[in-house]
């Protein structure tokens, strides 16, 4: 019988299709480079050099109100101590003094209208402070030019002229200086009625008139309470002496109630009150 011969083929393995097909790799898309157009970089160069601009312009405009708040204080204090305190030749002065100032400072010339328009928000902390201190230094000076001045008159005058002596407020009267306080608070709060007129206006005059005039007020309503030494400014008050610090540290304080602390709440209340009050045009008209 003829025998089969064993097949000598090897069995053929199946290669799967996902198998036999190469694999491909992904393909990473390349993000666009950015490019910045020369339009572009001039509009950049130009907003930080006006970036840089502005802040020169207002640290040179910050440094000017400041001197500007210097020097009419000083001018202020300077007035006082020449016509000792009047009123009336208070009142002529001072308009010029704001006119002159106030397109530079807005002619404050007073730690409490600063103080109060800070604590009112019509200015912040940091300005007010720089105010403050400005004005105290400008009223400083002015006593110390003053008294320079009048020593060397004194000095080079002969025996027939009259010995010049420099002005300072009275002290305030025992057991009366809480009335003073109530004087200076009423006052204060006057003035800082008039002094938000003033800085709400537009008009140089029209400002200055508002702040004199309503300081000139202050002065005639409380002249007949028989205080004759009312101030309504602590810049003022401490370039006529007005604070005493000889009689102890009880006195100190009582002075500085008086001629600092009345002032800055009667200003402020003032101020909030004509804030609250003022009405806008349309609402007149409705």
């Amino acid at each position: 019988m003829a025998t089969k011969k064993a097949s000598t083929k090897k069995p053929v393995r199946k290669v799967s299709a996902a198998k036999a097909a190469p694999s491909k790799k992904p393909t990473v898309k390349k993000a666009p480079v950015a490019t910045v157009s020369m339009p572009a970089r001039a509009s950049k160069t130009r907003s930080s050099s006006f970036s840089a601009a502005l802040e020169r312009a207002t640290t040179r405009r910050s440094l000017a109100a400041l001197i500007a708040e210097l020097l009419g204080t000083f001018m202020l204090t300077g007035l006082v101590i020449t016509v000792k305190n009047d009123p009336l030749y208070v009142f002529f002065g001072f308009i010029a003094i704001i006119v002159v100032m106030r397109q530079i400072s807005g002619s404050h010339l007073n730690p409490a209208v600063s103080i109060a328009s800070w604590l009112t928000r019509r200015m912040s902390f940091w300005r007010a402070f720089g105010y403050v201190i400005a004005q105290f230094f400008g009223a400083m000076l002015a006593y110390g030019l003053m008294g320079l001045l009048f020593n060397n008159f004194n000095n080079v005058g002969s025996d027939s002229l009259q010995q010049a002596s420099l002005y300072h407020t009275a002290g305030l009267t025992d057991k009366k200086e809480w009335f003073t306080f109530g004087a200076e608070l009423i006052g204060a709060f006057i003035l800082g009625f008039g002094v938000s007129r003033a800085l709400a206006s537009r008009r140089d005059l029209v400002a200055a008139i508002s702040y004199a005039g309503t300081l000139y007020v202050a002065f005639l309503v409380l002249a007949g309470t028989g205080i004759s030494n009312l101030i309504l400014n602590p810049a003022v008050a401490l370039g006529i002496q007005a604070f005493d610090f000889t009689k102890g540290a009880g006195s100190g304080f009582v002075t500085i109630a008086v001629w600092f602390l009345a002032t800055v709440i009667g200003a402020t209340l003032g101020m909030a009150l004509y804030r609250f009050l003022r009405v806008r045009d349309n609402e007149v008209n409705a």
